[in-house]
């Protein structure tokens, strides 16, 4: 039986604040549930927050392909995103792939052929756990777009009870 994805606070006066922001320069936004109210602005870091929590808490959504461009040719810039993570009191990087998944590196076509990444997956998997080790912020590997949906729902929500002190 498959769960309902559904906001999981009840008292109004908080479902009502509880606001999440979506970066507008997200690609391939969440589309959450009815329910759930969202505000598209650009973010400094991340791609997911809730409103009134921006410095504080915040959520990278990364594909398999994009994760592996960012820790490739696009490494200073996501260095920088991590490092500015830091700053947050909860911040996490979710991708959206299974890790044996991840452990195949990604494809790409250039003028019809097919071009296998140069970044190995063990450099791609080593780079995260140095970067975790080094700043502390976790990542995870979810399977698919829907999963990776929930997870971020489930994870704003908490961290904004947590915050609100509700009980």
């Amino acid at each position: 039986m498959k769960e309902k994805i559904t906001t999981r606070i009840k008292d109004k006066t908080f479902r009502d604040k509880f606001i999440i922001v979506i970066d507008k320069r997200e690609k391939k936004p969440f589309k959450f549930p009815k329910d759930i109210i969202t505000e598209k602005q650009t973010i400094l870091t991340g791609d997911y927050t809730i409103k009134g929590f921006e410095d504080k808490i915040c959520i990278e959504r990364k594909s398999k392909q994009d994760c592996y461009n960012s820790l490739s040719s696009g490494r200073d810039r996501f260095r920088l995103e991590y490092e500015r993570m830091c700053s947050m009191d909860r911040a996490l990087v979710i991708i959206e792939s299974s890790f044996s998944d991840f452990m195949i590196a990604p494809s790409y076509y250039l003028k019809g052929k097919e071009i296998k990444s140069k970044f190995s997956p063990s450099s791609a998997i080593n780079t995260l756990i140095s970067w975790y080790l080094d700043y502390n912020i976790p990542f995870i590997f979810s399977d698919s777009h829907k999963m990776s949906m929930g997870f971020t729902l489930r994870f704003l929500e908490k961290a904004f009870i947590k915050y609100n002190n509700i009980k």
